[in-house]
């Protein structure tokens, strides 16, 4: 056998063959792609190709379609049809059908959790919106918990047409206030993730306003002083939570007044703004009139939350804030 025959034989002995490739239809794409099926998980399928320059390429499950194999992997049918049903719900979401995206989502959060995968992205943050659109506070903590150690590695938003969800100088969620519920979640890893921030003066809004909650004189004096120049969301968490911090100064009128002006700024938002602070705040402005003896005007108060937030846990539950 000759060089050349040599050479010719060697070049077939260790370049893959890929005349019986596998393939796989990416959603929205007209052509499939070819390579061979390496494995799948929850996290995706792998696909090998000589032209992918690492190798081999991860594909989230919600962006196929559909594959074939020269391989039967009944194994990976599963995932198959779990992509299909987050595709479908991440654009049930886009369009506002809230309540059928988040059966969805919350369904599939618990096999996600320890994942980082582009589909558990997927999953925490549609889950995340879905419970903020409703008011949900409760169902909302874990998903934003599982989202801030991504957006802090530079993960981005599989919702881009849409108003961040997480802010992303101080890692916090703007209409998922720190409210004693979502405080007692937080470890102090998470905390301490937070207070890292990503840029800017964020680790300081954040650390400032969990010391005002802790009734710190100095957080509220520097957040007030600052007020003006805050975005407009923090002039809302300030404001909430110093009204909080200055009602429980019985001694002082003026200071208890100051804080019923503070909560009657939340209170007084155009209902989408921040639909759960602005609840809170008139149940406390109403608490707050009924321990001074003004029973009429926190009785006319506690009307107007139930005409204008309805399910407001607040108003079914003993929460504290």
């Amino acid at each position: 056998m000759n060089l050349h025959m040599r050479l010719f034989v060697v070049l077939l002995l260790i370049t893959p063959c890929f005349s019986h490739a596998d393939t796989v239809q990416l959603r929205g794409e007209d052509s499939p792609m070819q390579g061979e099926i390496l494995s799948g998980s929850i996290d995706g399928l792998r696909l090998l190709h000589p032209d992918f320059e690492t190798g081999s390429v991860l594909l989230p499950w919600s962006t196929i379609q559909g594959f074939t194999s020269s391989k039967a992997r009944p194994s990976l049918d599963a995932f198959l049809t779990q992509g299909e049903a987050l595709w479908r719900a991440k654009h049930r979401l886009l369009r506002g059908d809230v309540h059928l995206a988040q059966d969805v989502f919350i369904h599939a959060l618990p096999s996600y959790i320890q994942s980082s995968s582009a589909d558990a992205q997927l999953v925490f943050e549609g889950a995340l919106r879905c419970a903020l659109a409703q008011g949900n506070v409760q169902d909302a903590i874990e998903p934003w918990l599982a989202l801030v150690p991504l957006r802090i590695a530079g993960s981005e938003s599989p919702f881009p047409t849409l108003i961040p969800v997480i802010d992303s100088e101080t890692m916090l969620c703007p209409h998922l206030p720190l409210v004693s519920t979502v405080r007692k979640r937080l470890t102090h890893e998470q905390k301490a993730l937070i207070f890292a921030g990503s840029s800017g003066n964020g680790p300081v809004f954040a650390k400032r306003i969990l010391a005002l909650i802790a009734g710190d004189k100095e957080a509220l004096n520097s957040l007030q002083e600052d007020l003006p120049t805050l975005p407009r969301w923090q002039q809302i968490w300030t404001n909430y939570f110093a009204g909080i911090v200055l009602l429980e100064e019985t001694q002082d009128a003026e200071l208890r007044l100051q804080g019923q002006l503070a909560l009657a700024f939340v209170a007084s938002l155009p209902q989408e703004t921040s639909p759960w602070l602005s609840g809170a705040a008139l149940v406390r402005l109403a608490q707050s009139f009924q321990s001074e003896g003004d029973v009429e005007t926190a009785e006319k108060i506690m009307f107007e939350v139930e005409r204008r937030y309805p399910t407001h846990p607040l108003l079914h539950l003993d929460q504290q804030n």
